[in-house]
């Protein structure tokens, strides 16, 4: 279950509604979302409610430094696009704990908007899920900021590919 708090400048107009809805993950390629009364906006970026990494394939990959983050010892990544403009991504920053291989930050510089993901993690049975997501967008037109509060889990549920549907 998730619960998100939207505080949003649309132009000059604020945007503060609270959404409620479910995250459903089987496996990175198979996840989906589903939020009640979501603006279009939202559901062009998945991943900002859930982490969706990018096709590694896809991307010239440096380990830029070791740094700590929240007392963690991580390893900060930078992604350069191996074919420019694929997907409007110029570069992505991504820092990787290699000790419960999390993903505690995540920042996406596309042509025109700026993503920028803070991620707390909770150990729940044995796997390492959302607790709590910071999300800041910053658009030629919108700045948004989101704050996701993840609860309820509910593990092995044998969720069929059909859910998944788009």
């Amino acid at each position: 279950d998730l619960g998100i708090q939207v505080n949003a400048t649309l132009a000059i107009i604020p945007y503060h509604p609270y959404l409620v809805g479910s995250y459903l993950h089987k496996r990175p390629d198979k996840y989906k979302l589903e939020l009640q009364n979501a603006p279009s906006f939202m559901k062009k970026y998945p991943s900002v409610f859930g982490l969706n990494l990018p096709p590694l394939e896809r991307y010239n990959c440096k380990i830029v430094e070791e740094v700590k983050l929240d007392g963690h010892s991580v390893a900060h990544l930078s992604m350069i696009p191996k074919v420019a403009g694929q997907n409007d991504i110029q570069r992505i920053e991504l820092y990787f704990d290699r000790s419960n291989g999390t993903v505690p930050r995540f920042d996406t510089y596309y042509r025109q908007v700026h993503l920028f993901l803070v991620i707390h993690w909770n150990e729940e049975q044995g796997n390492w899920v959302y607790r709590r997501v910071n999300a800041d967008f910053i658009f030629p037109s919108v700045t948004a900021t989101f704050d996701c509060k993840y609860s309820n889990y509910k593990f092995n549920q044998n969720l069929s590919d059909e859910v998944f549907r788009k």
